[in-house]
């Protein structure tokens, strides 16, 4: 399993927002942290998303559906 932390994805948020503009922080940590954790889903013991790539697809993806809901972004922009 590729790990990636909570910390290792604001870091690189952090690193994105300096280089291409745009507010760093975050609003609502609980979201951020179910967004995280939501790439490590498993079903009947398998990933759902094995590879990096899967999960470096679905994080965005992810954060983009919980913001909808939410009605506010989950970073800053």
């Amino acid at each position: 399993m590729i790990l990636l932390t909570p910390e290792k994805i604001l870091l690189l948020h952090q690193f994105l927002m300096k280089e291409t503009g745009g507010l760093d922080g975050l609003r609502d940590e609980a979201l951020f942290d179910s967004s995280v954790q939501s790439v490590f889903a498993t079903f009947d013991g398998n990933e759902l998303y094995p590879s990096k790539e899967e999960k470096a697809a679905k994080l965005p993806f992810t954060a983009e559906m919980r913001w909808s809901a939410s009605g506010s972004p989950l970073f800053w922009r």
